[in-house]
């Protein structure tokens, strides 16, 4: 955690290749990409994998269930914002 108000929580998330997190939620939330990889993503749609770049952005409006893996070759890292019921 970085940062967490009454407003917004902000993480920061690093995961060296063959580290991921176990499955998980998210209220709405924004994620800035600061160091690109590839991650392997389970949730309801099913398993894929993903090629992040420094610099890409998401953004969800709903909750969101996933786990994910860093199957890459290199570390990744990333802020994820979520804002705070007011």
């Amino acid at each position: 955690m970085l940062h967490e108000d009454r407003f917004n929580r902000i993480g920061h998330c690093v995961f060296p290749p063959g580290v991921g997190h176990e499955r998980h939620y998210h209220k709405p939330h924004f994620g800035y990409t600061l160091e690109g990889s590839t991650l392997e993503i389970r949730d309801a749609d099913g398993v894929r994998r993903v090629r992040t770049q420094a610099g890409g952005t998401w953004a969800t409006t709903g909750m969101t269930v996933h786990e994910a893996l860093n199957v890459g070759e290199t570390q990744t890292s990333y802020l994820i914002v979520e804002p705070k019921d007011r």
